[in-house]
Parts: C-alpha cells; structure tokens; sequence
C-alpha cells in the first residue's frame, strides 16, 4: 500500500509540472484535495506537502496565496518543528531529510511572495510568533549540517569530484557528481535552510534575533 501511495503521489507531481494539465489539477480544487490528509495527520500527509512543494515550486503566487488562505501555515511549521503527528522520530534518515527538504522548500516558495504583499507579511508573522522559534528551527536545521559541510568542501578542494576518462566516457560531469554527494550527504536540506535564513535576514527583527542566537551558540554560519 505505501509504495502504490507513493507512486500515486509521484505520477501526481509530474502532472502538476506540465503546464498543460496543471490548470485542470487548480480547477479540480487539488489544493484542498492535498490539505485534507495534510490537516488530518494522516499516512499520506509527507507525500501531500511533497506534492505542495511541487505545486509552489511552480512559483505562480495563486497558488501561494491560496495555500496561505486556506490555513496551510498552521499545519505546514508544526510538520517543521516535528510536532504532533509527524512521526519523525520513526522514520528512516534518507525519509526524514527528504520530509525535511519539501517542508523547507515550501516556506523558501511562500518567502518569494511580493515583500509588501499582505501575504508575505502573514508568513513572515510566523517567525515573529513565540520568541522566534520558527528562526530557531531554521538556524538549528543549518548548523546540524556544519560538520558535513566541512567534510564536503574539503572533499571538494581535494578534487574528489573531478571526472575520470571513464566517466567523462559516459557522459558524467563533475556537477552531477557533486549533485549527487550532496543528496547523499543531505546537504540539499542545509542548502535550502541556508536560502530561507538570507531572507529571513532582511527582516529586521528576525536579523537581529538570529545574530544574537548565532552568537550565543558560537555557530561558524554565515548569515550577513
């Protein structure tokens, strides 16, 4: 049952990325279809918010909008935060990271609204709320990653992705190569972490608390 719930979800997430079926999906009401399982803390709730993903990923504000009209902003922090529900503690690594990337990669899609649209405003109103916990989760997820990424970029230095003559062969490159590691390492989860942090610095009062919280914790991020 779980691997027909996936590739169910998988073929539904190739159709929300050709243009010519998504309108049919947005007319077929699909943003409610997926906050259902969503809402109610089901099995399929992880393969809904990648669905979501996919669907903001197409970075037309309607459907941004709309997630936020419909209350996605209540369900979709709690599933950061690991809260009620989300099961994460019994999950696989590999199913934790991605769950952790597609809910990351939601929040980066609703922070490239308009900035002085009444929209933007409501999502960054959540990394204000109780004592900027939402900032905190953000900051925490990019410095459990800091001693892979120093593996990574030392990899990188030591040429370790350089293309042999068999790859080169082969049609492999060195940026699918890194790719590759980088998936492997999680560091696309750290990436889009990273990208939600620099946004969240133009904000001047979630600025000035990640400032404090980085020094305070002594973490070697870069956040200016």
């Amino acid at each position: 049952e779980a691997e027909i719930l996936e590739n169910l979800f998988n073929v539904l997430c190739m159709m929300i990325q050709s243009s010519a079926v998504l309108p049919t999906l947005r007319e077929k009401e699909l943003l409610d279809l997926l906050l259902i399982p969503i809402r109610k803390h089901k099995y399929a709730r992880a393969a809904a918010l990648k669905a979501v993903d996919y669907l903001l990923g197409m970075r037309e504000p309607q459907d941004a909008e709309a997630f936020i009209d419909k209350k996605g902003l209540k369900y979709l922090f709690p599933a950061l935060l690991g809260e009620k529900g989300t099961g994460l503690k019994k999950w696989a690594p590999s199913d934790k990271l991605d769950f952790e990337n597609h809910v990351l990669c939601i929040i980066q899609s609703l922070l490239g609204l308009d900035v002085n649209s009444v929209y933007f405003k409501r999502v960054m109103k959540k990394f204000h709320d109780d004592d900027y916990a939402k900032c905190d989760c953000i900051l925490e997820i990019c410095a459990r990653f800091l001693k892979t990424k120093e593996r990574f970029d030392a990899m990188k230095e030591q040429h370790a992705f350089d293309v042999t003559p068999g790859e080169a062969e082969e049609g492999i490159t060195a940026e699918e190569k890194e790719y590759e590691k980088k998936i492997e390492m999680g560091l696309h989860v750290y990436d889009t972490a990273m990208a939600i942090l620099h946004i969240l610095m133009k904000d001047a009062p979630c600025n000035w608390h990640i400032q404090r919280k980085v020094y305070e914790q002594g973490w070697q991020l870069n956040v200016e």
